[in-house]
């Protein structure tokens, strides 16, 4: 559709756009930028995008870790220093003819304005900002976690009206949190989360307690966990449920994803798609299930797909439809700048 660049000697940091597709938020390492965009189309019917900038209040300019919409009016942003700036993000009213954001790339038909600073307070809010940021699909809930280990790293907060509220701090882990992700259960809402060593948890939210299948494994699952995640050279970078399997949930690195479904146990060992791939586990025997009996039918609850490598996105975009976003080493190797000194051999 089309293409916004930034000028300046910045990278961007993050970003994120609402599930409207109107409003992008990216922030790099000096100041959050807001766009509204509007979609059009010429006259042989292509789609292409304008984007306008909205201006924001000097309080809400500042640099961002992770920026996550909780809908279309909601904007969270983790700040580079610690607090959580909540902006709220309104329709323009049609009398108002005062604008600053007017010129080459139109006028926005938004205000910005700020609704809410979370300050969190806990020994490790000086070390690490926070790294993620998980909302709810109602705009109800979001959870923020700092990578770190130990308690109060990984937080829920949830909306009482027009403010947020700290709902409950989840335990220390074994292991860093890496990603964070809600999914809908019936009519509880639960929190995934995965720790740097695929260790992952299921935690009912509205009753803040570990949920029914994580029950089943134990606490900590370190031990638990299938021994071809237990000695993985990745670490999970993302999960993400399916719309149309909710009981499943996936949780993906650089190089692999591992898709567990809730309704099952845990297997010893996880099949591996495809089964002969050079980056596989190889295994001199056939290995059993967790009773001793052959584990080819309960392998399936515990798969590892290894068919996609250097993946920079990965996520659902409607039932039972997922979207990879590769980047080859080829490209990256010729970004790479010509060697300085080369050794010639024969000579």
């Amino acid at each position: 559709l089309g293409t916004i660049s930034f000028r300046g000697h910045q990278n961007l940091v993050c970003c994120d756009i609402s599930s409207c597709g109107t409003l992008l938020a990216a922030s790099d390492a000096v100041t959050l930028m807001l766009f509204e965009i509007e979609y059009e189309k010429d006259e042989d019917g292509n789609m292409t995008i304008r984007p306008s900038k909205i201006k924001l209040q000097d309080s809400l300019a500042v640099p961002c870790q992770t920026v996550k919409f909780a809908s279309r009016e909601t904007l969270i942003c983790a700040t580079l220093d610690g607090p959580i700036n909540v902006i709220r993000v309104d329709e323009r009213d049609d009398d108002d003819s005062s604008s600053e954001d007017s010129g080459r790339i139109g006028r926005p038909s938004f205000d910005a304005s700020p609704a809410q600073t979370i300050r969190e307070t806990s020994m490790h809010d000086f070390l690490f900002p926070i790294q993620t940021i998980a909302t709810s699909s109602d705009g109800l809930w979001f959870a923020t976690s700092r990578g770190a280990v130990g308690s109060r790293d990984t937080r829920v907060y949830r909306s009482q009206g027009n403010k947020w509220e700290h709902w409950y701090s989840l335990p220390a882990f074994e292991a860093p949190v890496s990603t964070v992700q809600f999914r809908t259960q019936g009519d509880g809402v639960e929190l995934i989360l995965a720790c740097s060593n695929f260790t992952s948890y299921v935690f009912g939210v509205t009753g803040k307690k570990l949920g029914s299948w994580s029950e089943g494994i134990g606490f900590p699952a370190t031990e638990n966990m299938p021994k071809d995640l237990r000695y993985s050279h990745y670490y999970p970078t993302r999960c993400v449920v399916n719309p149309a399997s909710p009981k499943m949930f996936l949780v993906g690195s650089f190089g692999s994803f591992c898709v567990f479904d809730t309704s099952r146990d845990l297997p010893k060992y996880c099949k591996t798609v495809p089964p002969s791939h050079v980056r596989g586990r190889k295994r001199k025997r056939r290995k059993m299930s967790l009773d001793g009996n052959d584990s080819s039918s309960t392998e399936s609850n515990c798969t590892i797909c290894l068919r996609y490598n250097g993946m920079l996105f990965l996520d659902f975009i409607s039932d039972n439809e997922m979207l990879v976003v590769e980047q080859p080493w080829l490209d990256v190797v010729e970004t790479f700048p010509d060697a300085l000194d080369r050794k010639m051999y024969g000579s």
